[in-house]
């Protein structure tokens, strides 16, 4: 299951393994946009992964038998309508791997990977199918394999990680020079593997969720990077909220830190988490298990 609050209305979003795509209105606790990948069908089913933008205005997901296809709200109907469908990505090891890493921005820049291929970089363009494949091949060691990325919610820059190893990069650098590019930024991560990436809404800090807790890299002054550890062990999700707090999920539940001073805000331990969202005004986190969602104030 993946959430995400619109930036347009507020509503939260919550996208089901059998392709339903529901609009919930919070206050109201009711159901107000159901929406099916397959209208079709009774059910599309087999959705493996899900990603949403950071405005909740545009997801990607794959499914068992299909490519990555990314779906973009309509301003008029406020349905869904598809904006880009993906062949297969390349692979290193001779057939056509899913891609389980997903990330979208709000301007349509889609990144994918599969811990068999590289990272694809797809480019919103006005054919909507155009797109600008990135092929980083991953070393056949397990420590090499790719473990997480993300891209910013303008999407000028991205980040994936191979094991420990976080690598950040322009988007544009990686567009204009895909076989000779440079990252700007790349180092072990003090937490472990990474498990999860995710920028701020101004693309300037990066969370890094590994298995010793959240590494925070503050990008903002580029000459003195910032570096803080948070959270607990086994974190494999991190999220933003708009006034400064980022919410973290590991095995015993989840965690809500203040970025100003980096002190716990909150905590509650209940168990197993599979995604969180904050609300535009950052007053209700909503926190997704298995097949139910828990609104907090």
């Amino acid at each position: 299951m993946a959430i995400s609050f619109s930036t347009v209305d507020d509503l939260l979003t919550v996208a089901l393994s059998d392709g339903d795509v529901l609009g919930w209105d919070v206050e109201k606790l009711e159901i107000v946009q159901p929406f099916n990948l397959d209208p079709r069908k009774r059910r599309s089913g087999n959705v493996t992964h899900f990603t949403f933008s950071e405005n909740g205005r545009r997801f990607a997901c794959t499914r068992m038998a299909d490519p990555l296809t990314a779906w973009c709200r309509d301003e008029q109907s406020n349905g869904y309508q598809v904006s880009l469908t993906l062949g297969s990505p390349l692979s290193v090891t001779g057939s056509p791997p899913r891609e389980e890493l997903l990330s979208i921005s709000d301007n349509g820049t889609v990144v994918s990977g599969a811990t068999s291929s590289g990272i694809r970089l797809t480019l919103p363009s006005d054919s909507k199918v155009a797109h600008v494949p990135v092929d980083l091949s991953v070393a056949e060691h397990r420590r090499d394999k790719l473990t997480a990325l993300t891209v910013s919610s303008d999407g000028q820059m991205m980040a994936w990680a191979r094991g420990d190893m976080v690598s950040v990069a322009s988007v544009r650098d990686l567009n204009d020079s895909p076989s000779v590019f440079t990252p700007i930024f790349e180092a072990p991560c003090r937490t472990g593997q990474v498990n999860a990436l995710q920028f701020d809404q101004g693309g300037k800090i990066l969370a890094c969720a590994g298995w010793k807790g959240v590494e925070i890299l503050d990008f903002s002054n580029p000459s003195r990077l910032k570096q803080a550890v948070l959270g607990g062990a086994h974190t494999h999700s991190v999220t933003f909220s708009l006034n400064g707090h980022l919410a973290c999920v590991d095995s015993s539940g989840v965690s809500v830190f203040s970025l100003i001073d980096r002190r716990l805000v909150y905590q509650k331990k209940i168990g197993d988490v599979s995604s969180v969202a904050f609300s535009l005004d950052s007053s209700i986190l909503a926190v997704a298990r298995q097949r139910e969602v828990e609104l907090w104030s």
